[in-house]
C-alpha cells in the first residue's frame, strides 16, 4: 500500500511523529493525494480514449473540518449518548471521569454506558528524567 502512494504523500507519512509516536495526520496533504489519484485515473481513461476533457485541480487545505462528512445515525446516537452520560456524571459530582459506551454493535437501547476514571487510561513514563502521567496507547476493557 505504501509503495502505491505518490512519493510526496508517502514521504509525509515518514515525517516526525508527535510526542506519543503518532503520525501527525494534519500534516498529510490528503487533498493532494485525492487530486493525484484523480489525475492518474483520468490519464488512464484518456490513454484508452474513454475521456477527452481537461482538468485543472486547485487544492486548498481545510484542516480536519474539510475531511469530515455528515454524521451517520451511529455518530449522532453515540455523541448524544456520551453527552447524556457526561451530564449524569456532572450531576452526580463524578469528577475526573470519562464517559464511556460499550456494546456498540447492539441496538442503542442495549448499549452499556457509564463513567471510567481517567487514571485508567494513564501510564507513568520517564520523560526528561522525570516520571510523568501520559495517555496509554491502548486500554483493554473487561466490560
Amino acid at each position: 500500500m505504501f509503495e502505491s502512494l505518490p512519493l510526496s504523500i508517502a514521504s509525509q507519512l515518514l515525517l516526525d511523529r508527535d510526542d506519543h509516536g503518532n503520525v501527525q495526520v494534519s500534516k498529510i496533504e490528503s487533498e493532494r493525494l485525492l487530486a493525484s489519484l484523480v489525475e492518474t485515473e483520468l490519464f488512464k481513461w484518456k490513454k484508452n480514449k474513454e475521456y477527452n476533457g481537461k482538468l485543472s485541480i486547485v487544492c486548498h487545505f481545510l484542516g480536519y473540518e474539510g475531511r469530515c462528512g455528515l454524521p451517520s445515525n451511529f455518530d449522532a446516537n453515540y455523541c448524544y449518548t456520551l453527552g447524556t452520560v457526561v451530564s449524569s456524571l456532572i450531576d452526580n459530582r463524578c469528577t475526573g471521569m470519562l464517559a464511556i459506551a460499550n456494546r456498540l454493535h447492539r441496538p442503542t437501547e442495549m448499549w452499556a454506558v457509564g463513567g471510567m476514571p481517567i487514571t485508567h487510561m494513564m501510564n507513568m513514563e520517564r520523560r526528561s528524567g522525570k516520571s510523568k502521567p501520559v495517555s496509554a496507547k491502548y486500554v483493554q476493557s473487561d466490560h
